[in-house]
């Protein structure tokens, strides 16, 4: 009959070199039958390393909303001929002036956008030249 050690068990078949891995602590106790084993307490050998992780890929980036994809997509540069001279503009600013020069040359759809607009504009920048109003004796 073949006698075998604990050690077998542990992956560690009769190497000599493994049979004082487990030293006495004060208590009499080996630091493997003091080590309990349980529910969020996994055995020493297969925890992760130091430095390497279970999450090797990251956390994945974070998705983008239509919002965010057409924010970065105007403003991605286009290049505008303009009199003969070809320039570089921000696609935003192409649009907008494309939808303006699409107006001049008498498009209604974009006349009747256009005229709405403008008067917004004006009207906003009318409200903040105004000064403050003083307070009246009732407000006061």
């Amino acid at each position: 009959m073949v006698k075998r050690s604990n050690n077998h068990r542990n992956g560690h078949a009769a190497d000599p070199s493994h049979e004082n891995e487990q030293q006495a602590d004060p208590r009499g106790q080996s630091d493997a039958a003091s080590y309990e084993i349980g529910y969020g307490k996994p055995p020493k050998h297969t925890r992760f390393h130091a430095g390497a992780s279970g999450n090797l890929s990251g956390r994945p980036r974070r998705s983008r909303n239509l919002t965010s994809l057409v924010s970065e997509e105007l403003s991605k540069s286009v290049a505008v001929r303009e009199g003969g001279k070809v320039r570089k503009l921000p696609k935003r600013v192409a649009f907008v002036v494309g939808f303006i020069n699409k107006a001049l040359q008498g498009d209604l759809r974009a006349i009747g956008i256009l005229i709405p607009l403008l008067q917004r504009i004006e009207a906003d920048q009318m409200a903040r030249d105004q000064p403050d109003q003083p307070l009246s004796q009732h407000d006061q």
